[in-house]
């Protein structure tokens, strides 16, 4: 280098960024259309970068040899050159230091031209979905599987182009049914998220709010619609009961239709817990409540079907709240067939049952299912625990079906939810505080404060 002249030099550092721009628009290309391997996209990227180095490095040379001379040229790369009898010795100056300079200002500016301008922005495409669309076109099931749900659970505005652009098409066309299982979860996952953030909006304790409620509706669209069809026309069990997850994150009263024909044609126990999991999400919408309903009447129902039909009744009602319209006229039919039915299966049910019964009309708060609540509390024994009963599900919500508490405090927590100016309770709490033969002095203890509070006149 030192021996060239300032235009060779040139030519050399514009050679070197040509390759260097040029490489990079065509690996970049390759990376976006075709890589199908994370190794081989870090093996390209590494390659460019090193060609970035060395041609900013030759760039820097050649704006140094421009700025400075060909001595300073000369100084850097330690080439002695004798002076002539009339020239001055320079003052040592430390080279290396306006070099590095140089080498730093260069390397920004190329290394930016190269990705904002030559590769179209690619460090950021590569950030976001980059890397997730390169292991998608990819044979490593374990993997593909693995992004998808990553790319479900990515935080901002970004999660609308992954969802839409990324998952749905590999829903749609996935080449194996473990990745389409997996892409439906993942819009499950998405529709959660979106279906949280828009009830925190319609109450007004969101901390931003706009771009949730358009992927809302976009999610109702084209991906509840690949969902439908999916649970309509798969064979196979666990892309059905995906395709159901994807249903109940997504949370359209337009699915209760369809859950509702798919209960009732289903007989497989797994997607029938699964629809009923679905209906269940439907969270506020009283219309779930009808085929919910069905199952619990249904004979044929096996006893997790009925626990987990018990713990939608009480999701769908527990989250229902009255419009304008509906405040002002009549109690919904399908919220007095949610009060009729959760006292009528009573009798029917065992521990688990009662124990998600009861948790299950906490949230209810209906003044009608008091006589469930009285015939839990009454025919429960001394000592009888509900278990913790709940369903971990990785990036989702929890399915929690009742609590570690004892079976009569839990009845009794239930029944304070209705108690406040029920007459109907009172004249109850009453006649147990009486029942000191068959109750704890502790539990005479609770009932006794809560009539208290509740009787007309009574401490709050």
């Amino acid at each position: 280098m030192a021996g060239l002249s300032r235009a060779a030099l040139g030519g050399v550092a514009f050679l070197l960024t040509l390759l260097t721009h040029g490489g990079g628009a065509v690996g970049t290309q390759w990376i976006r259309n075709a890589s199908e391997s994370p190794v081989g996209d870090l093996g390209m990227l590494t390659g460019l970068m090193t060609i970035l180095m060395l041609s900013s490095g030759v760039l820097a040379l050649f704006v140094g040899d421009c700025l400075f001379g060909l001595r300073w040229r000369q100084a850097l790369l330690g080439v002695v050159v004798p002076l002539g009898d009339d020239e001055i010795p320079d003052i040592p100056r430390n080279e290396s230091l306006r070099f590095s300079f140089l080498l730093i200002a260069v390397l920004a500016l190329n290394g930016v031209a190269l990705d904002q301008i030559t590769m179209g922005g690619f460090s950021e495409y590569y950030g976001g979905a980059g890397y997730s669309r390169t292991v998608l076109r990819g044979t490593n099931e374990a993997s593909r599987r693995e992004v998808l749900i990553q790319l479900a659970q990515v935080p901002g505005r970004e999660l609308a182009s992954h969802a839409m652009e990324v998952i749905l098409p590999m829903a749609r066309e996935g080449d194996s049914t473990s990745v389409r299982v997996a892409a439906f979860d993942a819009l499950g996952i998405v529709g959660e998220r979106m279906a949280h953030s828009v009830d925190l909006i319609v109450l007004g304790r969101a901390t931003a709010g706009g771009w949730e409620s358009d992927l809302m509706v976009r999610l109702r669209k084209d991906p509840l619609d690949e969902a439908h069809r999916c649970f309509a026309g798969e064979d196979e069990e666990a892309l059905v009961i995906a395709c159901l997850a994807a249903i109940e994150g997504i949370r359209s009263v337009e699915s209760i239709p369809i859950l509702s024909q798919g209960l009732e044609k289903s007989s497989s126990g797994a997607v029938r817990e699964a629809i009923i999991v679905a209906l269940a999400g439907m969270r506020g919408h009283l219309r779930a409540v009808v085929p919910l309903a069905t199952a619990l009447r249904d004979p044929s129902s096996s006893a997790e079907e009925r626990a987990l039909a018990l713990y939608g009744v009480g999701e769908v009602v527990g989250h229902w709240r009255p419009n304008a319209l509906e405040a002002s006229r009549a109690i919904p039919e399908e919220a007095t067939l949610a009060s009729e039915v959760m006292n009528e299966v009573v009798p029917s049910l065992d521990l688990r049952g009662s124990c998600v019964l009861v948790d299950a009309l906490r949230k209810m708060r209906d003044a009608r299912t008091a006589p469930a609540l009285f015939s839990v509390f009454e025919g429960a024994e001394a000592g009888v625990r509900c278990a913790g009963d709940s369903r971990l599900r990785p990036g989702r919500r929890e399915l929690q079906l009742s609590r570690d508490e004892g079976l009569r405090f839990r009845s009794l927590r239930g029944i304070a939810h209705i108690a406040k100016g029920n007459a109907t309770v009172v004249k109850w709490l009453e006649e147990q505080e009486g029942r000191i033969d068959a109750l704890s002095p502790k539990m005479i203890r609770e009932i006794g404060s809560l009539r208290q509070r509740v009787a007309p006149g009574g401490s709050p």
